[in-house]
């Protein structure tokens, strides 16, 4: 059995930045090649990367659905292989060695390519086919309808969808999904975006409300009063939004209770609990709209981008490209069909 060093150097042959060994199956030899394969799997490259991630041998070994004794060995294993320790062993908190850090940004690069690999043998395929895993709050399913499902179905009968209600707080590196579609930018690197409508926000009370209260003009005036808000991890703490002359400001606010539905916060508001901020296509053209008033006039309406986040560095397979397109253009002619300017498509 070989022994482990606990680390590598910069200038090791091991890893050579400059030489041609490591640009291009032109400048290694297929013995060299085969020797590599031998030194190196895909799925525990798959488990390297996941611990790293997790941050532990037990939380990597769950998401794989493997036994913690299981990923160590195979770690070490590798580790045997190589020649070098990954990780170093002496602490109880996963620390990789030099050596590790350095592996850990080609074994993600060689990932990378096998995925975008993989993507380039799907965009082969005449036609988009597969399993669309979407992450999607509530209330912007509850926008698209099942019409646009299904007329999407009959024209790529191959795609099936899988599809969850994801809140944006819960959007990391665990959420296993194809495409997340929110308005809200995820804290994890993970994700690449594209912009495909804009969404309007605006703050409502009910008449119960503004009748007993004082009168409201501006948005700083809210801090004067109850406020029912959304859960949401991206805005400041106790503070809302408020639009100024296309500058997006904060205001603190008074929360009187904090909830993760817009259903639960729209009950509340209409029974005259407090002010709310929503998009507006939940209300307009709703019966909420005798329940729900505006409170402001039009200049300080919020806009926000409803962005679709996918996978970052990795090639559009095709389900997931139709699908954007056809859901962008869906949305584009809801705007003009509903009239209320509640989206708008960037397209």
């Amino acid at each position: 059995m070989p022994t482990l060093k606990p680390s590598v150097t910069s200038d090791s042959n091991l890893i050579e930045e400059n030489g041609p060994q490591s640009y291009g199956i032109s400048g290694i030899s297929l013995d060299s090649l085969s020797e590599l394969a031998e030194k190196i799997k895909i799925d525990e490259l798959v488990l390297f990367q996941t611990v790293v991630t997790r941050g532990s041998f037990s939380s990597a070994a769950r998401h794989l659905r493997l036994s913690a004794p299981t990923a160590s060995k195979k770690i070490k294993k590798m580790e045997e292989r190589l020649g070098y320790a990954l990780f170093d062993r002496t602490t109880r908190l996963i620390k990789m060695t030099d050596f590790g850090e350095q592996f850990l940004q080609y074994s993600a690069k060689i990932l990378n390519e096998l995925e975008n690999t993989h993507n380039f043998l799907l965009n082969s395929e005449q036609e988009p086919a597969g399993i669309l895993t979407i992450g999607i709050p509530q209330w912007i399913l509850s926008e698209i309808g099942g019409q646009f499902f299904v007329e999407f179905r009959k024209k790529y009968p191959k795609i099936t969808f899988a599809i969850y209600n994801v809140l944006a707080s819960r959007l990391n590196d665990d959420v296993e999904v194809d495409l997340y579609i929110h308005a809200f930018e995820p804290k994890s690197r993970k994700w690449a975006s594209q912009t495909i409508l804009e969404i309007e926000l605006e703050y409502f009370a009910s008449k119960s409300y503004i009748e007993r209260s004082p009168e409201l003009v501006h948005p700083l005036q809210l801090v004067q009063h109850d406020v029912l808000s959304i859960r949401n991890p991206f805005w400041p703490v106790s503070s809302l939004p408020w639009q100024d002359e296309g500058v997006l400001r904060w205001m603190p606010i008074k929360s009187i209770a904090t909830l993760d539905s817009f259903d639960a916060l729209l009950d509340w508001s209409s029974n005259g609990l407090g002010v709310i901020i929503c998009p507006t296509n939940l209300i307009d053209g709703t019966n909420l709209e005798s329940k729900l008033y505006r409170l402001f006039e039009p200049k300080f309406k919020i806009r926000y981008p409803l962005k679709a986040f996918q996978s970052a560095g990795s090639v559009t397979p095709p389900k997931t490209k139709v699908f954007l397109e056809e859901l962008t253009q869906y949305f584009k002619s809801y705007s003009c069909q509903k009239g209320n300017n509640s989206f708008h498509s960037d397209t």
